[in-house]
């Protein structure tokens, strides 16, 4: 078996937190005044993401790695700021010193009141405008990595994000924060939309794409080259289907596609069959430039 997320490594792993993250910030777009009232914000936001346990003694693999980016749009002296939200996490490829991605979302509604020195507190039964948005991705991230490591295996992590966008779309409602609308456009990038495909039994699908592209394809690379890439064509022409057999667009494959299109071209680059390059077309044509180039290669 493979080294995975839920496969005890040793008794030092048993202690290992669940998430590594690395917080960045842009505040350049606020005055002076407001940039030192933010001045901690990142730092804090990172001891927050590190130190909360969100699993528990269950966790018994390497830590998910994930960066956020957070960058302010404006601001006020009430302490209400505006920002926008750039999450991106990754796991271990097995007997690799790579990483692949698997979230790559920009989340551009995110408002919140926040004064200098604010330390963030996890709260698992009520909404906060800043820490709920935070807890929303890590527990999806933690999801995905599940589910790259046996089929449907983030469906609670998933479900604790659901809960959490059910708290979020009542505080929309009565007019206390935004982001959680459940009327956005189908297909396009939403906190709703995204959760709604991870935890609805028509885009399960999906899900099993990303357990069998990683734990049956990217983890056999090491090994065994040949066959993994071969197993790799197969998921991506799996991938085609799914797409092909939904009648509307998809968030999630949408985010697949951002998140993974240079590991794609990477990955075959060189392979022996050209047609996988008209597959990865028809999957995603908005990074058509960059299948293009490594087909010529």
């Amino acid at each position: 078996m493979l080294a995975g997320s839920l496969i005890l490594i040793g008794q030092a792993a048993a202690m290992a937190n669940e998430v590594e993250a690395t917080v960045t910030m842009n505040s350049k777009r606020l005055s002076l005044a407001l940039r030192e009232e933010v001045a901690g914000f990142a730092d804090e936001l990172e001891r927050y993401v590190n130190e909360t346990r969100w699993v528990g003694d269950n966790w018994k693999g390497e830590p998910i790695r994930m960066d956020f980016t957070v960058a302010f749009t404006s601001g006020n002296d009430e302490g209400a700021f505006r920002a926008s939200l750039a999450i991106v996490s990754q796991r271990d490829i097995y007997k690799s010193d790579r990483y692949s991605p698997l979230m790559r979302a920009l989340d551009e509604k995110w408002g919140f009141v926040y004064v200098r020195n604010q330390q963030f507190q996890k709260n698992s039964v009520g909404y906060n405008p800043i820490t709920s948005v935070i807890d929303f991705y890590v527990y999806i991230a933690l999801g995905l990595d599940l589910d790259t490591y046996g089929y449907l295996g983030g469906t609670e992590m998933f479900e604790r994000s659901l809960q959490i966008a059910r708290r979020g779309e009542l505080e929309t409602n009565a007019g206390r924060t935004d982001g959680w609308s459940t009327n956005d456009p189908t297909g396009s990038f939403s906190r709703q939309n995204f959760i709604r495909e991870l935890t609805t039994p028509r885009f399960e699908p999906l899900r099993k794409f990303m357990l069998n592209y990683h734990y049956n394809g990217l983890d056999r690379l090491a090994e065994q080259n040949e066959a993994a890439l071969d197993s790799l064509e197969v998921y991506i022409t799996e991938l085609m289907q799914i797409k092909n057999n939904l009648v509307s667009s998809s968030t999630m494959i949408r985010l697949i596609n951002d998140s993974k299109h240079l590991e794609f071209a990477e990955v075959f680059t060189g392979y022996k069959d050209g047609t996988i390059w008209d597959k990865l077309l028809f999957i995603d044509p908005t990074h058509q430039s960059v299948y293009e180039e490594a087909r010529r290669k």
